[in-house]
């Protein structure tokens, strides 16, 4: 055959296997989904909550979780649901469900974050639900500048999506604005990292620069790690503003933590 030939057959294959893979994601998802929105009609919390990642589970006790899922029932009955997959990005799943309690017209929504956790669809998190202080998979930290390098790493590397820096401008020196914790990460593919306050940056006292990034979430799932990355472009008065947010998965492997997937990108 062909070496052309080979090679377009090759990416053909390529292609198909790529498109069954995501199809399979799909199906497997809207599986959980279906037990999540049964389990919401039925009012069966505790079955809710098993389909959380173990990370949840160990940091969240259920009665925590019943306390906000009882909250926001508010003392109403589910009559019907239809859910709706957003989308897969990476390890991420994304769905939206459309609720009506009993004896109301009204609808209202239930934002679902998944994570494939080793071909395992796993709830994340729960918008409406789940309040802002429920908070998990941030008390073991310690590897958090290993996880956000790596991440870092990805994002400003030719292996990044050419669509990540469309309308942007690739910086030489990363900026990394922060307002508590400083990571000791200091080169992100070869360029130089700078960690600095809002106050510096208000104050003219960091690199001149029309991009900056902002860290502002890193959690761990056991062996998977997602960090999210604000991109901000200067605007008039020395302003930043926000242009640009992306989510990116790692896992542990034995040297530390490596790239495993990008996430969302919004």
């Amino acid at each position: 055959m062909d070496v052309n030939l080979r090679a377009q057959a090759a990416l053909l294959l390529l292609l198909v296997i790529s498109s069954a893979c995501a199809a399979g994601d799909a199906f497997s998802l809207g599986l959980k989904v279906e037990e999540f929105t049964a389990a919401l009609i039925d009012n069966r919390p505790r079955d809710i909550y098993q389909l959380f990642v173990p990370a949840f589970r160990d940091e969240v006790s259920f009665s925590r979780f019943e306390s906000s899922y009882v909250r926001w029932l508010a003392g109403r009955r589910p009559a019907k649901a239809r859910p709706k997959v957003i989308g897969i990005s990476g390890l991420g799943g994304h769905v939206s469900t459309y609720i009506v309690f009993s004896g109301e017209e009204e609808h209202t929504y239930v934002y679902q974050a998944w994570l494939n956790d080793n071909g395992i669809w796993r709830l994340v998190w729960l918008s409406g639900i789940l309040e802002s202080r429920v908070q998990y998979g941030s008390q073991d930290l310690s590897h958090s500048g290993v996880i956000v390098a790596a991440a870092l790493e990805h994002l400003f590397s030719a292996a990044a999506p050419s669509f990540l820096w469309r309308e942007l401008s690739l910086p030489e020196t990363v900026l990394i604005v922060y307002d508590s914790v400083r990571l000791t990460v200091n080169a992100a593919a070869g360029r130089p990292v700078v960690w600095v306050t809002p106050l510096e940056l208000s104050r003219r006292e960091a690199p001149a620069t029309n991009l900056v990034c902002a860290v502002p979430m890193v959690r761990v799932f056991g062996d998977v790690a997602l960090v999210a990355v604000d991109f901000l472009e200067k605007g008039h008065a020395r302003t930043f503003t926000r242009r640009r947010s992306v989510q990116v998965y790692l896992e542990r492997s034995d040297s530390g933590w490596r790239f495993r997937s990008m996430g969302k990108v919004f």
